[in-house]
């Protein structure tokens, strides 16, 4: 698909919640990311909350890929519990990882 005229481009948010997934937690993290990459001029195709599974993750995240939007933005799922799987199942469908970019991520929320 085109990207929008005059846009960022065309994202995806991808929340990974264990009890989001099953409805019985409201998702508010997925509507503020996609406030934020509207401000930044992104088109948000859709919201989609899997539970902490690594097949499910990476089904959505290549589900994205297949829609041809050019950013995904996942929430969830980075902690150090062993439900915590989102890094290892993004880095499985990577093909070149931006080094830096989590770094930048963490500092941006410790000001």
């Amino acid at each position: 698909m085109e990207q929008p005229e005059g846009s960022a481009g065309r994202a995806l948010v991808v929340v990974v919640d264990d009890r989001r997934a099953r409805g019985v937690a409201e998702d508010h993290s997925g509507p503020l990311v996609t406030e934020l990459l509207n401000e930044a001029g992104f088109v948000v195709d859709g919201v989609v909350v899997v539970s902490a599974d690594e097949v499910e993750i990476r089904n959505a995240l290549n589900t994205a890929v297949i829609g041809g939007v050019d950013l995904v933005v996942s929430v969830g799922g980075t902690g150090v519990s062993p439900r915590d799987v989102t890094p290892e199942a993004t880095r499985a469908v990577l093909d070149r990882e931006l080094k830096g970019i989590g770094e930048a991520l963490r500092s941006s929320g410790l000001a």
